[in-house]
This record gives structure tokens, sequence and C-alpha cells, in this order.
């Protein structure tokens, strides 16, 4: 994990629908990069990624693998409300920091 702890200087990346209204400001962060394929995952834990943002009608089963190794690395993950429910579509895997 990285060990940065604000947005403005964390690399951000999110699956979100484009009209969504939550992807413009998160657009205009300077470490914004826009998401590419699954492995993209992978770079919270790898610590080359600070915040993932999941917005997609992901399934407990999509996002279980991720939520393991992100919390065993020392990072959170959270729901869209900021929770703990596993069992809510999409949510936020981080550095534990930001």
């Amino acid at each position: 994990m990285s060990d940065r702890r604000r947005l403005d200087e964390a690399t951000v990346s999110a699956w979100l629908d484009a009209d969504d209204p939550a992807l413009e400001p998160l657009r205009g962060l300077p470490g914004w990069e826009e998401p590419s394929s699954i492995a993209m995952m992978f770079r919270v834990p790898a610590g080359s990624l600070d915040v993932l943002v999941d917005g997609t009608q992901s399934m407990i089963w999509d996002r279980a693998p991720l939520i393991v190794l992100v919390e065993e690395a020392g990072g959170r993950y959270s729901d869209l409300k900021g929770g703990r429910n596993f069992e809510s579509q999409g949510g936020f895997f981080t550095n534990g920091h930001v």
C-alpha cells in the first residue's frame, strides 16, 4: 500500500457510468487515471493506485477477492455509503489513508 494521505496527491480511478455526477470531480483530480482492464484492481494492494471506486452493479463474489487482498495489504474497503455492508453493490477500495 502507498502511504499517501491526501486525495489531491492520490492516484484515483473509478468504474462509474459515464453520466454519473460523481465522475466529474474525480476526473479533475491531479492523480486521476481512466480505468482500464480488470487487472487495474490489483494496483491498490500493490501500492500503485490509492483509490478505486467501484460504482458498478458488481456482486459480492466479484468484489470478495479484492476486499481480502486490499485489507490484508493494509488498505480498506467500504461500501458506497461508507459502511461495511459486503452485500451492497460497489464500494471504495483505498490505501487506508485517503
